[in-house]
């Protein structure tokens, strides 16, 4: 059913409907037809019930005595044979042995033996009657049979009726021609009616599918219109019915959808244009992750040089430390040596060459701690600003370093003076004395000094080897970032080639001019 078109269902419709109107109206004229049958039935017995009272009466009067069966008979005869009813119909009598006993229309069958006598279709109607009656007491036999005046036998229904005192059968018929025509004529016009009804109805019902299909094919080609992308065509939409609402429904869809198509056609340029934005701000943000990185991998091969500059610096001063430990010990025995001069004369030859030695291992010492102030000098200007203050100190250590080489060699000079000058030992011991001990006061404050720069260039190491270590973890983080910049960028071209693909996805459909 769903695969007919709406004009095919519309014409199967009417026809059904005029299928079931031709069978009411046959069933409504069958009933029509058995109800005049029924009441013609009812009408023919009611008459030939009357026609019984009058035998009745007749046998009344035989058997109060007043009169003779053969005058009560002959007076029930002519009774019956002046009785009508309807247009022309009447009574006849024959007896129980099928004789004729009396018949208005016919008289000349009275008597007659009625046995042979049959109507076209070769039935004997009287034995039916003699039949009907001993059968049934009473009732209808139908046959063919003349109308009075005419010799065309036509259908006709009689009802016999039984006289049991005298042996009679009474009876009385109708005929069904006028009947049938009557039937047939109402056929006839009730039908021309309903034929005139039903073309009406047909006519009707054509114009209406005319007009349904066509609006509907309006509504077809609207909803093509859209399916192909064309949201600018007209869609009519005037009437109240609801191929009108289904026009509106199409209409406010084709708008809806046109909004939509303008909105999602903007956003998708927005989309495009943003995504080539952003694509362009990933790349040149990667470019500079990338030379970050690459600038933080030089900082931190740089800073592990500098660590290692610096872990040597360390153990030149831990080295200039024990130096300088050293240095302070042979300024002591340097001192002693001066009480024994003091103490005694006598051994200053010896003295003399010792402390020569001792001012010799001073000059080493002097020299060593010299180039060890020098390399922290040199460290520190490597260092930049932060070994501002180890330069300071550094330049500090160089100068007692010279210092001390001077005090050697005056030292070694007064030894030497000693040797030639034994009379002035004794005023020369206590300058001497004076020395060695600024010598011993100097080489504490350089001990101090360099255990200061020892300490520091540790804490220096550790500092500088921490920076080291936040470096190389400032340059994996730039690799990942420069990396997942990389990603994002690879992301954003992927939504912009999208959006484009969206934009001509909507492209296809036309909007109508704003």
């Amino acid at each position: 059913m769903n695969n007919l078109k709406i004009s095919t269902r519309l014409a199967l419709l009417i026809g059904v409907l005029a299928l079931l109107m031709l069978c009411m109206f046959g069933w409504l004229m069958q009933q029509k037809y058995e109800s005049a049958l029924r009441d013609r039935q009812q009408l023919v017995r009611h008459q030939v019930e009357s026609a019984g009272g009058v035998l009745q009466w007749a046998h009344g009067l035989e058997a109060s005595g007043k009169a003779s069966r053969a005058e009560a008979q002959a007076l029930a005869k002519a009774a019956i044979a002046r009785m009508r009813y309807g247009a022309d119909e009447y009574f006849f009598i024959n007896d129980m042995d099928v004789r004729m006993v009396m018949h208005p229309m016919k008289p000349e069958m009275d008597g007659t033996d009625l046995r042979g006598f049959k109507d076209p279709n070769g039935k004997a109607l009287f034995v039916a009657f003699v039949d009907k009656v001993r059968a049934q007491k009473a009732g209808y036999v139908d046959y063919l049979w003349p109308k009075p005046g005419r010799d065309k036998p036509v259908e006709k229904l009689t009802y016999v009726a039984g006289f049991a005192p005298w042996g009679w059968v009474v009876g009385s018929g109708l005929y069904f021609d006028d009947l049938r025509a009557q039937f047939w004529s109402d056929v006839q016009r009730i039908g021309a009616v309903l034929v005139l009804v039903l073309g009406a109805a047909a006519a009707v019902s054509v114009l209406v599918s005319r007009t349904i299909v066509r609006r509907l094919a309006l509504a077809m080609a609207a909803a093509d219109a859209v399916a192909e992308g064309d949201l600018s065509h007209h869609i009519p939409a005037d009437g109240g019915d609801e191929v009108a609402r289904l026009m509106r429904s199409l209409v406010a869809m084709r708008d809806k959808l046109a909004r939509v198509v303008d909105e999602v056609r903007g956003n998708a340029q927005s989309v495009v244009v943003a995504s080539a934005q952003i694509a362009m701000g990933n790349n040149d943000l990667s470019s500079r992750t990338e030379a970050q990185a690459s600038a933080l991998e030089e900082t931190a091969a740089s800073m592990e040089q500098l660590g290692t500059a610096v872990r040597q610096n360390a153990d030149n001063a831990r080295l200039a430390n024990q130096l300088a430990q050293g240095a302070s010990s042979v300024a002591a025995e340097g001192g002693a040596a001066v009480g024994e001069v003091v103490d005694t004369m006598k051994g200053i030859n010896q003295s003399s060459a010792r402390i020569a030695d001792i001012i010799g291992v001073i000059n080493n010492i002097a020299f060593q701690t010299n180039i060890l102030a020098l390399n922290a000098a040199v460290e520190a200007a490597r260092a930049g600003e932060q070994g501002r203050g180890f330069a300071v100190v550094a330049s500090e250590v160089r100068s007692l370093a010279q210092r001390s080489a001077q005090a050697s060699k005056e030292i070694e000079q007064l030894i030497t003076a000693s040797v030639e000058r034994v009379e002035q030992g004794t005023r020369q011991v206590d300058r001497a004395g004076e020395t060695m001990r600024n010598i011993v006061a100097a080489i504490g404050r350089v001990t101090d000094v360099i255990g200061e720069i020892s300490s520091a260039s540790s804490e220096q190491s550790a500092g500088v080897a921490q920076v080291g270590e936040a470096v190389v973890q400032m340059d994996q983080a730039t690799q990942q970032n420069a990396a997942l910049v990389e990603q994002s960028a690879a992301a954003a071209e992927s939504l912009r080639q999208q959006a484009q693909r969206l934009v001509t996805t909507v492209s296809v459909f036309k909007l109508a001019a704003a």
